[in-house]
């Protein structure tokens, strides 16, 4: 079976539950960081559409010899499923049971069934995701200007109005480094679609930097060199190669990424080792990958019971 595309579905009028399906997984990212609950609610859909055709012909789940994956979806499948396991297995060992602790485990879990549908009909998501990626981005921007989110009263970091700065500055950049690195991926794309990739990108930077999120900071220029280094042939490569350290060095006069990384020096400069912290991005940072040690080094096995004291 050949990998599925939009043009053929439509070309054949296949208005089936399969259509659904790609619909469901093309979408999941469109209004991700805009409406509120909409990466949940299109997980519960997408998997429940998969489960319903899975169910239909259970032999034609993709373990065979035929899919040319086993061995990679067997692990693919034991990462997915392995953080729900060892919550069960924590709270076996400890007797000390709560529904709230499968909240993130079990939506990892849940993309089992998505992700075997996906590798049985062979759909490629990169050739949806190219594009409702960039758009992701402006729906983003639109939810941003429409209801601005401070995050702190009197704090320039801004957000959606219902995502943490930290994780929405993250994921912005994430998508803005893949909307450009998506150009030109498969084959050339025409001007329309480059426009939209490149304004994707260009507004993820400007999302991340208005966050004030540093979280991935350091990731854009290695990124960008490695696309650079991909994509362009010897002969451009030198004239990419400067305009990507021109738009970096920009980058460094914005006044708040000069704030956030001073900020960022004093808290660890500042740090006690062997004193209270006050509570400082950074510096909680810090305390956390500290305290975790401490607990994986008294109970490696099974963890911690809630009222730890």
């Amino acid at each position: 079976m050949p990998p599925q595309n939009f043009s053929i579905l439509l070309k054949n009028k296949v208005l089936t539950i399969d259509f659904f399906f790609v619909i469901c997984v093309s979408c999941s990212w469109v209004f991700a960081l805009a409406v509120k609950k909409w990466m949940s609610t299109s997980l519960f859909l997408t998997a429940a559409i998969a489960l319903l055709i899975l169910a239909k012909n259970k032999k034609t789940i993709p373990f065979g010899q035929k899919y040319g994956v086993q061995k990679e979806l067997l692990w693919s499948s034991i990462a997915l499923a392995s953080p729900l396991l060892a919550i069960m297995l924590g709270q076996l060992f400890r007797q000390d049971f709560y529904a709230s602790g499968y909240d993130s485990s079990f939506r990892f879990f849940l993309t089992l069934p998505i992700l075997y549908l996906m590798v049985r009909n062979k759909i490629n998501t990169v050739n949806y995701f190219e594009y409702a990626i960039p758009v992701a981005l402006f729906s983003s921007l639109i939810s941003l200007l429409i209801k601005p989110n401070p995050f702190f009263l009197a704090s320039d970091r801004m957000s959606t109005y219902f995502v943490d700065p930290i994780l929405f500055g993250s994921m912005c950049l994430t998508l803005a480094l893949m909307s450009l690195m998506s150009i030109n991926l498969y084959k050339n794309d025409n001007s329309l679609f480059k426009l939209l990739k490149i304004a994707g990108f260009l507004i993820g930077i400007y999302l991340s930097i208005i966050s004030g999120s540093r979280t991935g900071w350091l990731a854009i220029p290695i990124v960008l060199l490695l696309g650079v280094y991909i994509k362009f042939n010897k002969s451009n490569f030198f004239i990419a190669l400067t305009a990507l350290i021109i738009f970096i060095t920009a980058l460094l006069f914005i006044p708040i990424v000069q704030q956030r990384i001073n900020i960022a020096i004093n808290e660890v400069i500042g740090y006690q080792w062997s004193d209270l912290n006050p509570d400082t991005s950074l510096g909680l940072r810090i305390s956390f990958i500290r305290l975790g040690l401490f607990l994986f080094s008294n109970n490696f096995f099974v963890g911690t019971i809630r009222n730890f004291q």
